[in-house]
Order: C-alpha cells, then sequence, then structure tokens
C-alpha cells in the first residue's frame, strides 16, 4: 500500500483496494470492485450538480473561455477532447446547482454547444 493510504479490504478475492485522500483504487475484476465499492459507497455521497455540453471546438480554440468561467463562478470545468469524430465534451460542476446553470448559460454564449447527439441546436430549431 502507499504510505498513508487506508486498505480497502476485498472479502470475495485476493487483491485489496486502498483509500489515500479522494483517490480510491480497486481491483479490475468486476464482482470484487463492486463488493469493495459498495464498502465505501456513502464516502462519495455529496450534494454536486453537474452538466456535460458538446463542441465542435477543438480544446485549444476554448481554453481562454473555460478559464473565464472559472475565475467568474465557483464551478469547476473539464474539458475532455475526443480523437474520432465524436464531439469534445466541457463538464461544469459544482456544490450550487443555480451557480452551475448560471455558469452554462454563460458557456453557451461563448462557445459552440452542440446537442448531446452531435446534432446543432440551432439547425435542430427550424
Amino acid at each position: 500500500l502507499p504510505a498513508g493510504a487506508r486498505p480497502l479490504l476485498n472479502d470475495p478475492g485476493l487483491s485489496p483496494g486502498c483509500a489515500l485522500e479522494n483517490v480510491y483504487v480497486l481491483p479490475g475484476i468486476p464482482e470484487e470492485m463492486k463488493a469493495i465499492f459498495e464498502s465505501v459507497a456513502d464516502e462519495f455521497d455529496g450534494s454536486g450538480v453537474s452538466e456535460t455540453l458538446y463542441t465542435p471546438a477543438p480544446e485549444g480554440a476554448v481554453t481562454r473561455q473555460l478559464a473565464d468561467l472559472r475565475e467568474e463562478f465557483d464551478v469547476a470545468v473539464g474539458s475532455y477532447p475526443t480523437t474520432s469524430s465524436e464531439p469534445n465534451r466541457i463538464k461544469v460542476a459544482g456544490d450550487d446547482a443555480s451557480e452551475v446553470a448560471d455558469a452554462v448559460a454563460r458557456l453557451r454564449g461563448s462557445v459552440e454547444i452542440l446537442e448531446e447527439n452531435g446534432v446543432d441546436i440551432d439547425e435542430a430549431d427550424p
């Protein structure tokens, strides 16, 4: 185990898991992973909210807008680029639903946003 880690016992299997601060390491065998996760699931309880948006814009083209969003709102913003023809994802998360909604509204005004299925919102609404 890493120094300072808390062991997570694996009753159905051999490989233990561990937790260190907010990082949890679980075995890859589904039955064992599920058993250990069930023993710590309440540690993931929280009131966080998030919204995921999709954009055709390359990650580098939205860097400034995402940085501005982080400065203006009390939210975490993640950018998840893809390597295929799928649109890139932007996730906005926080503890306050109205703060997340306001940040998403601002983002929609500064970055081209697509529907989940990749259809442009303007094209979807004739």
